[in-house]
């Protein structure tokens, strides 16, 4: 009879939990736009990391000695903390928008937001590359060059979080000028950050603190269990959640910057805020209400 790890029973969990999450997720990006902008394709990315963990996890019972599972097994549970960054940049992008197609101005603009995400997208890179050199390495002077990239990509997702927080800070300060149906996806993020602190916690002491009970692969199931699964999880249900409760924008509007809509200027003019904060009036209709009418 096959004893099953508490591991493997994560891995159980893990399947059945995130089966349907997935197909949420695939929804939502249907829905809202499969734009990496938009964030919803980030949590299908991560959905699917996470299954694939489990399988390889599972798959280790019949075929213990794999390197290739155990690689494929340490990668896709080490680089789950990306996408879900990835995500929340894309919401708080969207956040943004709705608070510019009203013609406020916010400090934090959503090229900034892809420049952190690029810092993510790199970090990364750099996670999966070091994890990849690690099961290869013959020499410890080779373990210590992978190491280096790992820390080096956690280094950028503690770095990105770090922005990501004090950028919703500073949009959460103009939630009164989003839309009102968007309103409610700064709640959403600012909600999410302390489970993805925990998340980012863990990561960098299994990368800094050569503590062998934070490596995700290896270490210990209770503390893999609080501190990473159910953390991960709780984020993703907070933004599909939120997901199911959001507007369809139609496609020509995603991204975006603004609407022909009433601005305080003299004669009754209207018009558009658009790319580099131009504003492009034109007269008002008759039908149209004037400001001071």
């Amino acid at each position: 009879m096959t004893h099953l790890t508490s591991r493997n029973g994560i891995s159980i969990a893990i399947l059945v939990l995130y089966a349907p999450l997935l197909f949420l997720g695939a929804f939502l990006s249907k829905r809202h736009g499969f734009g990496r902008s938009s964030g919803w394709i980030f949590l299908v990315l991560f959905c699917t990391l996470r299954i694939l963990s489990a399988a390889f996890n599972l798959a280790l019972i019949n075929s213990p000695t794999s390197i290739g599972l155990h690689t494929a097994y340490s990668i896709t549970n080490s680089v789950g903390l990306s996408p879900l960054l990835l995500a929340s940049l894309g919401l708080l992008n969207r956040a943004i928008e709705s608070i510019e197609r009203r013609a406020e101005s916010v400090t934090v603009t959503p090229r900034q937001l892809r420049l952190i995400q690029l810092l993510v997208m790199i970090g990364l890179i750099l996670a999966i590359v070091g994890g990849v050199d690690a099961s290869d390495a013959k020499t410890e002077s080779d373990l210590n060059d992978a190491l280096t990239l790992t820390k080096a990509g956690v280094g950028l997702f503690i770095a990105s979080f770090v922005i990501l927080t004090l950028a919703t800070a500073r949009v959460f300060f103009a939630i009164s000028s989003a839309e009102p149906g968007e309103r409610r996806l700064i709640p959403a993020i600012a909600g999410a950050l302390p489970f993805l602190l925990v998340r980012v916690i863990y990561s960098a002491i299994g990368a800094f603190g050569h503590d062998a009970k934070f490596n995700a692969a290896t270490g210990s199931s209770v503390t893999f269990l609080v501190m990473v699964i159910l953390m991960e999880l709780a984020v993703v249900i907070i933004y599909e959640g939120v997901g199911i409760t959001l507007r369809t924008i139609p496609k020509e509007e995603r991204g975006k910057v603004g609407d022909y809509m009433e601005m305080p200027s003299r004669g009754g003019l209207v018009g558009k805020l658009v790319s580099g904060r131009k504003y492009e009036p034109r007269t008002a209709p008759a039908t149209e209400r004037r400001y001071g009418a």
